[in-house]
């Protein structure tokens, strides 16, 4: 693969990530896509020729806002179970 094409994948799994986020009444599976999807957004940006520091802070934020953010599948099974 190459950079351009991890540049759209980047781009392509951030969208997938957001979808997922506005979708309401997710479920469980929906959940751990929309962790996997934001991981993978991190991993080809980080591929592409175009990433930047600014590109890190975010992918991380949202990766960690996904996982462990208010209405994600940890919390909800923390405060749930």
């Amino acid at each position: 693969m190459n950079n351009k094409n991890h540049h759209y994948m980047g781009i392509e799994m951030n969208n997938q990530t957001w979808s997922l986020l506005d979708k309401k009444d997710r479920s469980e599976q929906d959940d751990i896509r929309m962790i996997n999807y934001a991981k993978a957004s991190l991993y080809h940006w980080r591929k592409s020729d175009k990433y930047t520091i600014v590109n890190k802070k975010r992918g991380k934020w949202f990766e960690h806002g996904v996982e462990f953010g208010p209405n994600c599948l940890v919390t909800r099974q923390l405060i749930y179970k």
